[in-house]
């Protein structure tokens, strides 16, 4: 069952920046968390669970919202679905409030099964969903592992919010081969190489001040370029994000539950060119402190 999780995961970074990840309640000090969601998008079909947990050090308040909030972030992450698992560790940094940066390693061990891993002679051939149902059987297992840098720039103004991530990543896949199918950008990645991202989205919140929840939409536009393949796609889609207003856990924990979504149209894909396509997820965020 493949799965393209990773619009499924920029999706919910940029809500979670969107809608404030650092509140205006948060004190001076570490705080613990950990988070899980599960998630599920067509084509192709599939679903995931990840989960993370981090430690924050929020460093700065300040009366002004380019300064407030400061942190930084550590932590780890795990993803399994029927096709690979991954685990990963992270840093996160929040100098100033419009700009995020993270950095991620992440290993992964794929299944030999459900679309992972498929290998390729060359960038010509049908690749993608419809190919892997007729080569259902000849996934191999294998091992990667991928670095990652994340910037995102953020602005507001009003009850807009204008919300702009990139994706660096290295790909290094412990196998021989041509090229492989990477089922989370839908692409052909070689042995060695590398996948630049970006993810824009203007959104507009619905949810009036005070009421404690969020709601928020508006259009999103994706580019991905595999660099190897010099293969490059770009989706424009209608995100939807809802969290309803943070209470406490059974445990005395405070959870922050969410629900997001996205639907549009593959704009340039050579596999999917004008298909529909839809993703989303359910997930909650619990607060130690």
């Amino acid at each position: 069952m493949p799965k393209n999780i990773v619009l499924g995961l920029v999706l919910l970074t940029v809500m979670r920046i969107a809608s404030g990840r650092v509140g205006p309640s948060s004190q001076l000090g570490g705080q613990y968390g950990a988070e899980i969601d599960l998630e599920g998008q067509s084509p192709p079909a599939g679903v995931d669970l990840s989960s993370e947990a981090w430690y924050r050090y929020v460093y700065r308040r300040d009366s002004s919202r380019l300064w407030d909030g400061l942190y930084v972030q550590g932590g780890g992450s795990l993803d399994i679905n029927p096709a690979y698992g991954r685990i990963g560790a992270y840093v996160e940094w929040l100098p100033v409030a419009i700009l995020q940066l993270r950095a991620q390693i992440d290993r992964y061990a794929f299944f030999g099964a459900s679309g992972s891993l498929l290998i390729y002679p060359n960038t010509n051939v049908p690749f993608g969903s419809g190919d892997y149902r007729d080569r259902r059987g000849q996934e191999v297992s294998a091992q990667a592992e991928r670095f990652v840098l994340h910037p995102t720039l953020q602005g507001t103004i009003g009850r807009y919010v204008l919300v702009n991530q990139s994706t660096y990543a290295l790909y290094d896949f412990k196998r021989a081969g041509p090229y492989f199918w990477d089922q989370e950008y839908d692409t052909l990645l070689q042995r060695h190489d590398r996948l630049y991202a970006d993810d824009l989205s203007l959104l507009y919140s619905l949810a009036r001040s005070g009421t404690g929840g969020r709601l928020l939409i508006g259009p999103s536009f994706e580019a991905v370029h595999a660099s190897g393949a010099d293969l490059t796609r770009t989706r424009l889609g209608l995100s939807l994000y809802f969290e309803p207003r943070a209470t406490k856990h059974i445990l005395g924990l405070l959870a922050k539950p969410r629900i997001y979504f996205q639907a549009g149209v593959n704009t340039k894909d050579r596999n999917q060119d004008g298909r529909a396509y839809f993703l989303g997820g359910i997930g909650m965020e619990l607060n130690f402190d």
